[in-house]
């Protein structure tokens, strides 16, 4: 069972990035849930959403001690990085966040690789998935691509897609070694 919490402000695209990740677990034949949580604030309150993931059924949808954080801004950053576990992983947004010591935590600068590949920072929550699906393998590319599709107006599925595809290579040559 891996338990996610994906954090930052409201407007980055945190409750459809949890459901993206979820949809995408399920397409790739495991038990998954999505819980957000909004802050007081529809627009730059903290927002949070909770995602599990598993083999089997999941009986509780809640995520207290998580395996993966990651992090769009410092304030979530500050709220939640005590509550993953010391054998976990943190992927944190490089130019919003100044982290805290942690075993294993990595800097992803998807908003600044958002704006400069695609002049947009609105899909920074698409490269952090395209990021998180190669470092961890626990979801496809191929289904973030198809969660995305299938959950996301046809308005922005191609500039989606193109977020999670330039956050899987570009990242999957940063950390190849």
């Amino acid at each position: 069972m891996t338990k996610i919490k994906l954090t930052g402000y409201g407007g980055q695209g945190i409750i459809l990035a949890g459901e993206i990740l979820a949809y995408a677990a399920m397409l790739d034949g495991k038990e998954s849930s999505a819980i957000g949580e909004y802050g007081s604030a529809a627009r730059g309150g903290l927002t949070t959403s909770q995602v599990i993931i598993n083999d089997e059924f999941i009986a509780s949808p809640f995520v207290e001690a998580a395996d993966i954080l990651i992090a769009l801004s410092q304030e979530g950053y500050d709220k939640y990085y005590s509550q993953v576990k010391s054998t976990g992983l943190i992927l944190y947004e490089s130019s919003m966040i100044i982290p805290k010591d942690f075993p294993r935590q990595y800097a992803i600068p998807a908003v600044n690789v958002a704006l400069s590949e695609l002049r947009s920072t609105v899909v920074g929550n698409m490269i952090m998935l395209g990021a998180f699906a190669w470092i961890t393998k626990i979801v496809s590319k191929r289904s973030l691509i198809s969660a995305v599709k299938d959950n996301v107006s046809s308005k922005f599925t191609e500039v989606n897609i193109k977020g999670i595809e330039i956050g899987y290579e570009k990242f999957q040559e940063i950390f190849k070694g």
